[in-house]
């Protein structure tokens, strides 16, 4: 049994001259003592076992596949002839019958001995190692038109030479794992490039718009550590045009946003311009939570923070030129054609589960006055009133017959109010008729133990509020548009009061505007009050989705929640 186990490894999987010839010094002692008398293997058998060797291994390597179909078959004829087969050796054998299975087991071995690379026939003729360079040829197909081309960027080194520069992420060059930054080109489909410029380098490219493109290169250094990223997330806090920037090197492979926006980063390793996609807007972008709200675009590039914060402070970088494979031109220069925001360009983010929360989320219900949050909240208390909390206020003014203390309003002196906010335990606050008012943040954490706290706080109050105590739910409630807010109005004063005037109207339109523009980064969902019944019923499932579904929130806040 063990020289055969031996003669078998010898065929399937390799062993070396001296097993195998102890191997078959044993199976001809066997057959000796079998027939009667002793053999002892002399110098000429020595060599012939050599030979039988190498024969089996070239049989081996010559015959790929065939062996192992032809043990598998060897097997199941062995089992059936043995009479009695138990059910589970049944059940194997059907198994091993089956084509998918036997296929399976095909390229197991392919794959284990190293047999998927392509074999290149010998070179014809005797090569000097010293003469030339070694150069690659990389053959690239496209099936189908896309805005970036191969997904390449080339560029002049110190040396003037042209060379890829940028390999986009999810491109075909990416994809074909052929290229790398640095490779140095020598031929576009045949055509020499040599002492071409980047920009007609870049007209060859961009006639590709279907078919193959063929290109000869100089192959770089092997690359080091790629700045290649994964599971990262940004939220913008700061719009940005990439066609409207002169300094972008290729705005046809661009990744332009607004503030709120989700954007998956990929690569990170260049100084000043970061590879990405936009999946979104808001606190469910890449949900099915919101499924109108996700986008699904391309791989492109965008500002790195570097890059942002260097606009912001007016910064310079000096000048680079690169050609984006696309006939286009760009010089990275050292303004912005547009003015930057005094805040950080981006937030990261991470998706957190309802489940890990040690507290409902508050929602936060923001807008203008007249834009109908109250409304909203007081018909979302009302059909819920076990689901949603809300806070208490504190005044300074004096309590009434038909009032409780604790109840409409906390009810303390004006010194105390005013310790209160000096110490910075208001949430907002304010003055009317010669009394103070405010909302504590303490309030806060007394509602959410009776239920999601519910709250329609000044737009000012969320420097405060958005914090990993609270961890809220921001909602814009945005008007609608002028004509369609005059009809839901008009139809809404015959049993509630006046209309709203025309110039009303203007202004509450015009501060949601400013109110957007100055907090529209921190907003996790919107919704338009055009219909009271349709946004509530907007709100609710909003409200729904926080209950149940993971949300993008600030990294900070994760983390505070696993101390």
């Amino acid at each position: 049994i063990n020289c055969r186990s031996l003669l078998s490894l010898s065929m399937g999987e390799g062993i070396s001259l001296k097993e195998f010839r102890q191997a078959l010094d044993l199976i001809i002692e066997a057959s000796v003592e079998e027939n009667g008398g002793t053999r002892r293997m002399i110098e000429d058998e020595v060599n012939h076992v050599e030979v039988i060797h190498n024969l089996m291994r070239k049989a081996r390597n010559e015959n790929h596949s065939s062996d192992v179909l032809v043990q598998c078959d060897a097997f199941i004829h062995e089992w059936e002839s043995s009479g009695r087969i138990s059910a589970a050796v049944q059940q194997l054998i059907a198994l091993l019958n089956r084509p998918h299975i036997r296929s399976a087991l095909v390229a197991t071995h392919e794959i284990s001995n190293g047999r998927y690379s392509p074999e290149l026939p010998p070179v014809p003729f005797e090569v000097d190692d010293d003469d030339g360079i070694a150069v690659k040829i990389v053959k690239l197909v496209k099936k189908t038109k896309t805005s970036n081309g191969i997904g390449v960027t080339i560029k002049k080194d110190h040396k003037g030479r042209v060379v890829i520069a940028r390999i986009l992420k999810d491109s075909i060059a990416e994809k074909s794992g052929c290229i790398q930054e640095g490779d140095r080109i020598l031929e576009v489909n045949s055509i020499n490039v040599q002492k071409m410029d980047p920009a007609e380098i870049a007209d060859l490219l961009v006639d590709m718009e279907c078919g193959s493109v063929s290109l000869k290169m100089h192959p770089a250094d092997p690359p080091t550590a790629n700045a290649t990223v994964s599971n990262i997330h940004l939220r913008a806090m700061t719009d940005y045009d990439a066609h409207s920037d002169r300094s972008h090197p290729c705005s046809d492979s661009s990744v332009s946003f607004t503030r709120g926006d989700i954007i998956e980063l990929l690569m990170c390793g260049d100084e000043y311009w970061w590879q990405g996609r936009r999946i979104g807007r808001g606190a469910f972008a890449g949900t099915h939570a919101l499924p109108n709200g996700n986008v699904h675009e391309s791989v492109g590039l965008f500002p790195s923070e570097t890059l942002m914060l260097k606009r912001q402070s007016g910064g310079t970088m000096g000048k680079r030129r690169e050609m984006d494979g696309l006939g286009t031109i760009r010089s990275l220069s050292s303004k912005s054609s547009r003015e930057m925001d005094d805040h950080i360009p981006y937030e990261s983010i991470i998706r957190l589960s309802p489940s890990s929360l040690p507290h409902p989320r508050p929602i936060l219900l923001i807008g203008t006055p007249g834009v109908g949050r109250n409304e909203l909240k007081r018909r979302l208390i009302t059909l819920y009133p076990k689901r949603f909390s809300t806070t208490v206020p504190h005044t300074t003014r004096t309590q009434r017959e038909n009032e409780a203390n604790g109840v409409q309003y906390h009810f303390v002196s004006r010194p105390r109010l005013e310790e209160m906010i000096s110490k910075g335990e208001m949430m907002e606050f304010g003055e009317f008729k010669g009394n103070l008012y405010g909302t504590a943040l303490a309030a806060i954490h007394s509602a959410a133990k009776k239920g999601m706290p519910l709250l329609t706080p000044h737009p000012l109050a969320l420097k405060a509020l958005r914090s990993p105590p609270f961890i809220p739910f921001i909602v814009f409630i945005r008007p609608p548009n002028k004509k369609d807010f005059i009809n839901t109005r008009s139809a809404a004063a015959l049993t509630r009061g006046r209309p709203f005037t025309e110039a009303e109207i203007d202004s509450i339109i015009e501060q949601s505007q400013a109110i957007e523009k100055s907090h529209g980064a921190y907003f996790d969902a919107e919704v338009v009050n055009g219909d009271v019944e349709c946004a509530l019923n907007d709100v609710i499932r909003l409200i729904d989705s926080v209950d149940s579904t993971p949300a993008w929130v600030p990294l900070s806040w994760a983390t505070r929640q696993d101390r």
